[in-house]
């Protein structure tokens, strides 16, 4: 019987012993896929690179966490508040419209609003699309040629949008959300332009351009 018991309690050691390597084993699996992960994602600076993603520049905005700057001194003054209202557009096809306020700490703040049509007998309502942001002075615009322009002000918000979508075909309706990116060039002529990116999931977007000559009076 003493041995019955000693055989016993040797195995429930070694069940503990594997259980606790089984454990040491999967804890180094994550540390390994956090480590992975870590590298793919790894923090660009956003002012350099021109080829992100609008939610993987915000991301990388937010971690680096840098304190708002104000325009250099070739770059547009913010005396006052600058007010825009211009039309959004793909292409030529209309897609609602923008009204944003640069504020002189560099905020940005805005909606996009109103309904297009994207088919004949398909309308889209855009119930609620606001977003806040800042401007960016260290990021350069360059154009398609690869000119740089160092003279233009660059902003960039996120926020929120909910469409509401008909289709007078079929007689139906739903809701569809996500984030709202809009980012934008501010000329010497206070002039300006850029796009709006909406996207439900962050691998498909819409991509829209906008532009403005000069703030609304």
């Amino acid at each position: 019987m003493e041995r019955a018991f000693c055989f016993g309690r040797k195995g429930r050691r070694l069940a503990g012993s594997a259980a606790v390597g089984l454990i040491v084993v999967i804890v180094l699996v994550i540390a390994v896929f956090i480590a992975r992960s870590l590298l793919r994602e790894k923090v660009k600076d956003p002012d350099i690179f021109h080829d992100l993603a609008p939610w993987k520049e915000w991301k990388f905005r937010r971690a680096l966490n840098r304190p708002p700057e104000q325009p250099a001194a070739n770059q547009p003054a913010l005396a006052k508040t600058l007010h825009y209202r211009t039309n959004v557009k793909f292409r030529s096809e209309p897609r609602g419209d923008l009204e944003m306020w640069v504020q002189t700490d560099g905020a940005v703040l805005g909606a996009w609003s109103g309904q297009y049509y994207k088919k004949p007998k398909i309308n889209f309502d855009i119930l609620n699309a606001s977003f806040e942001g800042n401007i960016f002075p260290r990021k350069i615009y360059r154009d398609e040629a690869g000119l740089e322009d160092p003279s233009r002000l660059y902003f960039i918000a996120r926020g929120e949008f909910l469409l509401a979508e008909s289709d007078f075909d079929k007689g139906g309706m739903h809701h569809r959300g996500g984030e709202i990116f809009v980012q934008g060039w501010i000329h010497t002529d206070y002039g300006a332009s850029g796009t709006v990116t909406i996207t439900s999931n962050r691998k498909e977007f819409e991509r829209f351009d906008w532009k403005t000559l000069a703030p609304a009076q």
